[in-house]
C-alpha cells in the first residue's frame, strides 16, 4: 500500500505491506500524491512523523523491514545506533565495519526508509557530505534541516 505524508521538507512516500513499512522516501513527483488515510500503519507512521517534525520523537517503534545486501543491512544497523543530535562520518562507520567510506556512502544512498533509519546522521569528514546520492540542492538542504530537527530532539 502506498501513501503520502506532507512533511515540512517536502512529500514523503510511505510504502507498507500491511505489517511493515518497507519504504519511506522523498517524493518530488507531482503525480505521486494519492493518499489513502484508512491504513493503520500509515496512520501510525504519520503520527510518528508529526511527532518527529514537532520535536517530540527521536526513536521509533514503527515496524519496518529493510531489503538490501548483508553489507547494506550492516550499515543501516550502524545508523540506528546514532542518537538524535549526534553524527558519525562515513569513515568512522567504515572503520567499524572494516570497509570503505565510499561503500558506506553507497549503502546510505539506497536506504529504503529515510528518517526512520537516519542516514542523514552520517556525514563527511570535511562537511555535510551527500544525501540520497546528491551533493547539492534540495536533498542537501533536507539533510541539513533533518540534522537541525535532530538537535531539537536531543535536548
Amino acid at each position: 500500500m502506498i501513501n503520502f505524508y506532507h512533511s515540512p521538507l517536502g512529500p514523503l512516500k510511505i510504502v507498507n505491506d500491511n505489517s511493515h513499512i518497507v519504504g519511506l522516501t522523498w517524493c518530488d513527483e507531482p503525480n505521486d500524491h494519492i493518499v489513502n488515510d484508512d491504513n493503520e500503519l500509515f496512520a501510525q507512521a504519520s503520527k510518528w512523523l508529526d511527532d518527529y517534525f514537532s520535536g517530540k520523537a527521536a526513536k521509533t517503534d514503527l515496524p519496518f523491514k529493510l531489503k538490501g545486501t548483508d553489507f547494506q543491512r550492516r550499515v543501516w544497523a550502524q545508523m540506528l545506533t546514532i542518537s538524535a543530535g549526534e553524527t558519525l562520518t562515513y569513515g568512522e562507520v567504515a572503520q567499524r565495519l572494516n570497509s570503505s567510506a565510499r561503500a558506506v556512502g553507497g549503502a546510505c544512498r539506497v536506504n529504503p526508509v529515510v528518517i526512520l533509519v537516519p542516514c542523514h546522521r552520517i556525514i563527511a569528514a570535511t562537511g555535510i557530505g551527500g544525501y540520497a546520492g546528491k551533493i547539492a540542492g534540495v536533498m542537501i538542504d533536507r539533510k541539513t534541516q533533518l540534522l537541525s530537527y535532530d538537535q531539537g530532539l536531543s535536548h
